[in-house]
């Protein structure tokens, strides 16, 4: 293979999507006028690893798509986005995966009907072991499972990282969680399809909104009450902000109201300062946008490390989580997680350079050094070498 192997393989549902706006939702047996149609690929799977390229990581999908209208548009969309589709089954004389989605633009809401069609799942010989064996991440939805089981427990053996989109219920979607290493969902996912013994770690966003596929993603709503929050025994509620983009109003009201509700019930709130694509990482900004934060009254805030930190830090009255952003070398890595916290970070967030890592868990060992026992960024590579070899 001359080009550069995909970072990230996808395996699941990938949907022609028909968006219809509507002002309201037509009672039945009866006709309303719609607002607005688009069609769009769509599906779990699919929508992911769109995402991923768009924020400059490689991936393929592995499946199978008809070759009807519907198949025919979802594969040049991914192609149009880079998604390296060489692995694809085309199957004649079937029906595509297909939905239409009613949008209510009052109450902004959607409603969503869909069509397995009659596309045949791939199946475990299917999968291309080689172009798995290269990647870093293994993505899943919970369709597609015969295929998706067999390379999950391959990726298992093999030390890749495995991940899985827990958006929906699906029958034997429970063979897929002894091979998946950390569990994203929303409130309904988390009800529906992880079970109460599940001992994986669990990411919850309490603020969600834009999608991928807008330009703008500073746009968001509180999506889990505080009620919710208590049942899921969430430790802590993030919600992100988006200072001095046009969302920022709307980002600073929904941190607002996580806080108080959060203070009636002893929950603590981390505030997340994003940055937009088209601002700065600067410290004038990242001292503005921590310290707006932390006055709101968060109990933490997550940020990026940049130049002059320590002022940063010496501005803001609570402790400060630093994120790790994109994927780094090991020893690079560990030069700023060294750095954050030399200028006063009292933690690391480390993301990608942890789970993208060759080696995630002796990179997680070295980085703790750093955080818990003092160890120097050479110290800690060193560390992080003798564990590797």
């Amino acid at each position: 293979m001359n080009e550069p192997w995909p970072e990230i393989i996808g395996i699941g549902s990938t949907v022609y999507d028909t968006l219809m706006v509507v002002d309201r939702f037509p009672q039945e047996d009866t006709k309303l006028e719609g607002v607005e149609t688009r069609v769009q690929g769509g599906g779990p799977c699919a929508t992911a690893l769109v995402a991923a390229q768009k924020l400059g990581v490689s991936t393929a999908y592995m499946g199978t798509i008809g070759d009807d209208p519907f198949g025919r548009f979802m594969l040049e969309d991914l192609k149009r986005w880079k998604v390296d589709t060489s692995r694809v089954r085309i199957v004649p004389d079937v029906v595509s995966f297909h939905a239409v989605v009613f949008l209510n633009r009052s109450r902004s809401t959607r409603t969503c009907i869909w069509n397995r069609g009659t596309v045949p799942q791939p199946a475990p010989e299917d999968v291309d072991v080689s172009l798995l064996r290269h990647a870093k991440v293994l993505h899943l939805d919970g369709h597609m499972l015969e295929a998706a089981v067999y390379a999950a427990a391959l990726c298992r053996r093999e030390g890749i990282k495995v991940s899985h989109d827990a958006g929906g219920t699906y029958p034997g979607i429970e063979r897929l969680m002894p091979y998946v290493d950390c569990l994203m969902g929303t409130r309904g996912a988390l009800r529906t399809c992880v079970p109460p013994e599940n001992r994986k770690a669990i990411a919850l966003r309490v603020s969600s909104g834009s999608s991928m596929l807008n330009d703008d993603l500073s746009h968001e709503v509180v999506a889990v009450d505080i009620e919710d929050s208590i049942r899921m025994n969430a430790d802590c509620m993030a919600v992100q902000t988006f200072i001095g983009a046009d969302g920022q109003l709307a980002s600073i009201d929904n941190l607002s109201r996580v806080i108080n509700a959060g203070f009636r019930y002893s929950i603590p709130t981390l505030g997340v300062v994003a940055v937009g694509k088209d601002m700065e990482r600067t410290d004038r900004f990242f001292k503005l946008a921590t310290r707006i934060v932390a006055e709101m009254g968060v109990q933490l805030v997550k940020t990026y490390y940049c130049d002059n930190f320590e002022e940063i830090v010496a501005a803001c009255p609570v402790p400060i989580v630093v994120a790790g952003g994109k994927k780094l070398p090991e020893d690079e890595a560990l030069t700023l997680a060294y750095r954050s916290i030399q200028g006063g970070a009292r933690g690391l967030d480390m993301g990608r350079n942890i789970f993208q890592s060759e080696h995630s868990a002796e990179m997680a060992q070295a980085i703790r050094k750093i955080v818990h026992e003092g160890y120097t960024d050479k110290e800690a590579y060193e560390f992080y070498q003798d564990l590797i070899h």
